[in-house]
């Protein structure tokens, strides 16, 4: 059987704290470029690819960033951000 994570952002990548990048940026016209360098929170994401790494595991993004924004633009996004 195949490991599945349910992933969601906010709050668990993607902090939302004061002076942090969130969803909106990522999906405004002409977001400025350490967008992509500092929307994931770095020890989520090391967790997270460490996770799916160890356990061959596949991901189903459940996060309300689907409401906003196509399959294509959220592989568009971990794209630039590595």
């Amino acid at each position: 059987m195949i490991p599945i994570i349910f992933l969601d952002f906010d709050d668990v990548i993607v902090l939302n704290r004061p002076g942090d990048y969130g969803g909106y940026d990522v999906i405004a016209p002409n977001p400025p470029p350490e967008v992509w360098l500092r929307i994931f929170h770095p020890p989520a994401m090391e967790t997270l690819v460490e996770t799916i790494t160890e356990h061959n595991a596949r991901v189903v993004i459940t996060t309300s960033w689907l409401r906003f924004m196509s399959r294509e633009a959220i592989e568009r996004v971990f794209k630039l951000t590595n």
